[in-house]
């Protein structure tokens, strides 16, 4: 590269340019990569994502429906008085123990969150059956008690 009196030629531009495009295309890559781990979404979805492909997902996701259905059955019976920004758990052992669900077949367990936002309540499923499917956003510490 030799500097003169004219500044940089059409090379080192080309150079220049190569090297920009070069680390733009890194970045891109870089940050499709993470984004990808995050789950591919900065928004808030509100039905779960599972983060597995699984085999029998109508299934689970009819399962995680059957629960929403219960705990609204659930909430109406104890908790008809919500106020805006109660967000409460229950548990599907719960839901089972006190029969507003049957039984489930399996090793499942899981819980259904709702909240009162808006005037109106967010339910919220989140299951787990063992290694074979679990909704993206479980928390163990959430289905514990119960």
């Amino acid at each position: 590269m030799k500097l003169d009196n004219r500044g940089w030629g059409l090379q080192e531009l080309i150079v220049g340019l190569s090297v920009l495009i070069f680390c733009l295309f890194l970045a891109v890559i870089l940050i499709s990569k993470n984004f990808k781990e995050l789950g591919g979404t900065l928004i808030d979805v509100d039905e779960p994502v599972q983060s597995r492909p699984v085999e029998n997902e109508d299934f689970y996701r009819g399962l995680e429906y059957k629960m929403i259905e219960a705990c609204k059955v659930y909430q109406k019976d104890l908790y008809y008085d919500l106020r805006e920004g109660d967000k409460l758990t229950v548990t599907l052992k719960t839901l089972v123990r006190d029969q507003y669900l049957d039984k489930v077949d399996g090793d499942c367990s899981g819980y259904v969150t709702f909240e009162k936002e808006n005037g109106s309540v967010i339910y919220t499923p989140y299951l787990k059956c063992g290694r074979k499917y679990q909704t993206k956003g479980y928390l163990e510490m959430l289905d514990s008690n119960g």
